[in-house]
């Protein structure tokens, strides 16, 4: 799902270019679905050939970034940037459903921890690189969303497709703004490319931490994990292929489900803290925000729940396929 909405993104903003790539759901998805492979196939290259775009991508995909900051503190020092007003009350279910849609733009966070046996030092820097990491891209979307929603009319932005490419195009004129589009079409297509690894390297360290039976984790000569990656990107190839008629209601949908099923392994998390006596405070706060979150995703959080239970027969296989003392060192 994750992976459906970025390679939708992508394309959104390429179609400032050329609109004919958004101009119908049919040509959106096979555009999606055409990014998809070619970043799959990046990915079987290996770890270092998909690091080394992620390396890339992610210097470019500050520059639009840095630019809206620089026109809202341009227009907060002539005085003409304003808080976006509200025009009602706060209704505690409105700020639930919001709560689920905005969070779907945080999970994930802790995806360096899924390659941790590819990086040096894992200990150090795969929590230096999550916290640190954390902190920042918060910030940043703070203050780039503030920014965007004080300086466009609310309409505006509901019906735009690329909402920094039209802030940037108001205020510093079209040439601009296509400069930077392009910029977020790289920023997008580097989250991807960096989701397509996972989507091959975390069923690779569930085999390898024997939660998953061997076959799911066959790697090629290039140590890719081809059978998870090829199936990620078939699942996600026909999700998108699944709202040609253009309803609109899969981008919501997509979103609440890969908050859902995120959300659901944060809670575990939680449980382990319980468990570990580190910090039953934080644990029970975690476990109070994730039911809140969970709540605001809806009817989604079930068929979320009904997927991962789907998983279980691989576990077992799992189990039944090693030693008696490993499977109960497992199990406990």
């Amino acid at each position: 799902s994750a992976n459906a909405i970025l390679a939708q993104t992508a394309i959104r903003y390429a179609s400032v270019y050329e609109p004919r790539l958004a101009a119908s759901p049919v040509a959106l998805a096979a555009w999606s679905i055409a990014l998809i492979w070619l970043l799959t196939l990046l990915n079987l290259r290996g770890a270092v050939a998909a690091g080394r775009f992620q390396v890339i991508t992610t210097l470019l995909k500050l520059l639009p970034l840095i630019a809206v900051i620089a026109i809202a503190v341009g227009l907060a020092n002539k005085g003409t940037l304003q808080v976006p007003a509200l025009t009602g009350p706060i209704e505690f279910g409105g700020l639930t459903g919001a709560l689920a849609l905005s969070f779907g733009a945080m999970v994930g966070f802790e995806s360096a921890s899924v390659a941790s046996e590819r990086v040096r030092d894992p200990a150090r820097n795969v929590t230096r690189a999550t916290l640190i990491g954390v902190a920042l891209t918060g910030v940043l979307y703070l203050v780039v969303c503030l920014s965007i929603a004080s300086a466009l009319p609310a309409e505006q932005l509901a019906a735009s497709t690329a909402p920094v490419a039209e802030f940037v195009a108001v205020h510093w004129g079209k040439t601009a703004s296509l400069f930077l589009a392009a910029f977020a079409v790289i920023a997008a297509v580097g989250c991807l490319n960096g989701w397509i690894f996972v989507q091959g390297e975390h069923p690779l360290a569930m085999v390898r931490g024997r939660l998953l039976p061997a076959v799911v984790g066959k790697t090629s000569s290039r140590d890719v994990a081809v059978g998870p990656l090829l199936a990620g990107s078939v699942c996600c190839s026909i999700l998108l292929a699944s709202d040609l008629s253009g309803g609109g209601g899969l981008l919501k949908f997509m979103i609440n489900l890969t908050t859902a099923a995120t959300v659901f392994m944060y809670i575990g998390c939680c449980l382990a803290l319980w468990a570990l006596r580190a910090g039953r405070l934080l644990a029970v706060a975690g476990i109070a925000f994730c039911g809140w979150v969970l709540v605001g995703t809806g009817e989604v959080a079930l068929l979320s729940l009904a997927l991962m239970l789907s998983a279980l027969p691989l576990y077992w296989w799992a189990r039944r396929s090693l030693p008696n003392n490993e499977a109960s060192a497992i199990t406990s």
